[in-house]
């Protein structure tokens, strides 16, 4: 499915700060550092209506622990990627 552009949206924010606050509880053990990146982050700028999520962990043995901890029905976890990208892992909320 192609989703179309829309004008900037406040309750961007408003979800990414939701999504954060399930993020931090579930990894509270690693500290994690939760950013909203990509266009949805920008004030004022049209975009898709995705939220894009970074998180950063302070040990790369710690990306391990990501997809266990955040095992959820709504999450899914693409391990495909970690070949291609051993520094990161790909999940999809």
């Amino acid at each position: 499915m192609i989703l179309p552009f829309e004008p900037h949206d406040p309750k961007w924010k408003k979800q990414f700060e939701s999504i954060k606050l399930e993020l931090q509880f579930l990894l509270k053990p690693l500290n994690p550092q939760i950013d909203h990146i990509g266009s949805t982050a920008v004030e004022g700028l049209s975009a898709k209506p995705i939220i894009d999520i970074q998180i950063g962990v302070e040990n790369e043995t710690d990306l391990d622990w990501l997809p266990g901890l955040l095992k959820l029905p709504n999450i899914v976890y693409y391990e495909k990627y970690n070949q291609d990208w051993p520094e990161r892992r790909f999940l999809y909320y």
